[in-house]
């Protein structure tokens, strides 16, 4: 299972993608964060607190993307952070992360979406060797985890399933 936007090419000639669903991609806090008190967030206001940066290479667009907006932070952009807009808590406390509805759904951790748009979707797409796309255990794969996403969307409103 691979997360969107990060897939193999469409002309990949060893592996293909089987596009599962769609979903935005958000960003999360914690329910008392500073920035939950905005009327409006831009950009430089989220760019003023520590954001998630997993390990280089696991989502390789996706880093691509937040780097561009500032958001995927690494050591280097410390300096950036306004520490006097976190109010006496610690960068664990303030730090923004990344989720969808699914992820949201068995986090547990009661992380809030930010009222701020990413210019990307998220979503769930199965990886297969282009060979074995057809086989009757990929296809049959393929029909229960459309049939587990079909369940959820009952849940899950933000969650499109894949034609």
């Amino acid at each position: 299972i691979c997360g969107l936007p990060d897939l193999p090419a469409a002309d990949d000639p060893e592996l293909c993608a089987v596009h599962l669903c769609t979903m935005p991609l958000h960003l999360l806090v914690k329910a008392d964060h500073p920035l939950l008190k905005e009327a409006d967030i831009h950009l430089s206001d989220l760019q003023a607190f520590p954001s998630l940066a997993l390990p280089d290479g696991a989502y390789p667009v996706v880093e691509r993307e937040l780097k561009t907006l500032g958001l995927w932070n690494t050591p280097v952009h410390m300096s950036r952070y306004r520490q006097d807009h976190w109010e006496g808590r610690s960068a664990k406390d303030v730090t923004i992360v990344y989720g969808h509805c699914l992820s949201q759904a068995v986090s547990g951790e009661g992380l809030v979406p930010l009222p701020y748009t990413l210019p990307f979707q998220s979503g769930e797409t199965l990886v297969t060797r282009r060979e074995l796309r057809d086989e009757p255990a990929i296809t049959a794969l393929i029909q229960e985890l459309k049939q587990r996403l079909t369940q959820l969307k009952c849940r899950l409103p933000e969650l499109e399933l894949a034609s």
